[in-house]
């Protein structure tokens, strides 16, 4: 017969009620902080701060995304002072550094970090190829200890990387950057949940030792002039012209765009923003835009260049200028100018022809006796009537008798009276008669 080791009334304990406290408590005693950063298996972890701020309740207070990436500087704790990584390797160099994540978030946030090349976009930025696009330039030379890691909310992340020159490149600056990119959930414009990649990097310039080559061309300049409706204001210049780095040296871009007109006339000068970085082989297109340019029949564009390397460089870029021209003719004024001249002419001939008029009505009328003009015809006593003056050759004088003055009854005695000539002759002789 078995006896009961318990004393009456006693009801033992299940182990669970016994165990799971205990097991709770040596978790307790035995869990210690997660770690500052983890990454994925098969790669080793990078050094890491460890966390100041727990993670937030998103029911109390809003989830911040906020990161920055920046050259390893001599303190890890602090950001470095670097603007960004800079070399001058010789070909088949090998160095190797590190990059500092910072993430100022209150939410651990999953990075993927990893080198690419660098463009130049077509308004002169600086830009980085998409994560799909391989990098086929210095960004494959840039290789991390491990691309994806995890940092924890306001902390820091310190990435070990390698840099390796191929014994084939060429001289010359070559440009690309390490980005550290984050997905995020989001919103659209439409309030659709969509996954956002951002990314945020460190610009990195490796120049290759060798010849170098600072240079930069202007092409394809060209100008279009719209002339103004009015006749007192000037048009408007549009002008276009391309900035292409044809050297291996990365070059800022100052340019200045002078407008003028016949013998040096100036009608106008721009200084745009300078092209901050144009990298070897880059090119872009550059506008300017002119208001208020006078119509000055040929106006003349001018682009100046005067390029500067970002580093110090043998020898020094040479600037350039090219020009266009263009027909800037005023044709509303000339217009008015024509329609002047068309006017003054119309109004010469109607005047013409009222004076023709009034001395038409000033003339004699048929049938009266035309008045004597001076030296044209003499008055000749006797009613002879003049001589044809225009036939002086056969003219024949004629001798008009005179009355006799005197006594009549002294008949034997005569008086003799000269003739008055009608006319004229060529011998100019003259006739005289006698009475008897």
């Amino acid at each position: 017969m078995r006896s009961n080791v318990f004393p009456t009334g006693f009801r033992p304990r299940s182990p669970w009620r016994v165990g799971l406290p205990l097991l709770l408590s040596l978790t307790f005693l035995l869990g210690g902080r997660a770690p500052s950063a983890t990454a994925q298996a098969g790669s080793p972890p990078g050094t890491a701060a460890t966390p100041n701020t727990p993670a937030p309740d998103p029911a109390k207070e809003p989830v911040i995304n906020s990161w920055a990436l920046s050259p390893t500087g001599t303190d890890p704790g602090q950001p470095g002072t670097r603007p960004n990584f800079s070399y001058t390797l010789d070909p088949g160099a090998k160095l190797d550094d590190s990059v500092t994540i910072w993430n100022y978030s209150n939410v651990p946030l999953t990075f993927h970090v990893y080198g690419t090349d660098a463009f130049t976009t077509a308004t002169g930025g600086f830009d980085l190829l998409k994560p799909e696009d391989p990098p086929k330039d210095v960004g494959s030379w840039i290789k991390l200890a491990q691309e994806f890691v995890t940092v924890p909310a306001s902390t820091s992340l310190v990435l070990p990387f390698t840099l390796t020159v191929p014994a084939d490149a060429t001289p010359g600056d070559h440009a690309a950057g390490i980005l550290a990119s984050s997905q995020t959930p989001g919103k659209d414009a439409d309030g659709h949940f969509v996954v956002l990649d951002r990314r945020t990097g460190s610009r990195f310039f490796v120049r290759v030792s060798g010849p170098l080559n600072p240079s930069v061309t202007v092409e394809g300049v060209d100008s279009e002039y719209h002339p103004s409706f009015s006749p007192f204001s000037g048009g408007e210049l549009d002008v276009s012209y391309t900035l292409r780095n044809t050297g291996n040296v990365r070059l800022a871009v100052p340019d200045t765009i002078s407008v003028q007109g016949p013998l040096g006339w100036s009608l106008g000068e721009q200084r745009p923003t300078p092209t901050p970085e144009l990298l070897p082989g880059a090119s872009i297109v550059a506008t300017a835009h002119f208001t208020n340019i006078a119509p000055a029949f040929r106006v003349s564009t001018d682009v100046a260049v005067a390029p500067t390397a970002a580093e110090k460089v043998t020898p020094e870029p040479e600037g350039m200028t090219r020009s266009s021209t263009v027909w800037a003719v005023p044709w509303t004024l000339l217009l008015i100018l024509l329609l002047l001249v068309v006017v003054i002419s119309v109004a010469r001939r109607v005047r013409r022809r009222r004076r023709g008029a009034s001395g038409r009505e000033g003339t004699a009328v048929p049938g009266a006796d035309p008045s004597p003009s001076d030296g044209a015809s003499a008055k000749v006593a006797g009613g002879a009537r003049p001589a044809d003056a225009g036939d002086s050759s056969d003219f024949q004088p004629e001798s008009v008798e005179d009355e006799l003055v005197g006594d009549e009854s002294d008949g034997d005695e005569s008086v003799a009276d000269e003739s008055v000539p009608v006319g004229r002759s060529d011998d100019a002789s003259t006739s005289t008669a006698t009475t008897s």
